[in-house]
């Protein structure tokens, strides 16, 4: 579905941050390390799929906005690199 150019929504729509999908696999792996870590309970796959995907996006928007705070040429060191480990 295309918007018509010069509406309200288009501007909106380009002011929107970019998110990128999460491939199927990252949620599926997070998924089942959370339903292991919480001794496998039956019953709860979406609620594990939810959290997971949700942890993940929240880890990308964390990656976009660590990367947007560093000034460009700015270099970090090895030892700020390894604190956040």
């Amino acid at each position: 579905m295309s918007r018509p150019s010069g509406t309200r929504t288009d501007s909106a729509w380009k002011r929107c941050p970019v998110m990128r999908e999460i491939p199927l696999a990252a949620i599926r792996a997070r998924a089942y390390d959370l339903w292991e870590r919480n001794h496998r309970p039956e019953g709860f796959e979406i609620e594990f799929w939810l959290l997971a995907e949700r942890e993940l996006r929240a880890e990308q928007e964390s990656r976009r906005d660590d990367a947007a705070g560093e000034a460009p040429g700015q270099t970090r060191s090895p030892a700020e690199t390894v604190a956040e480990g």
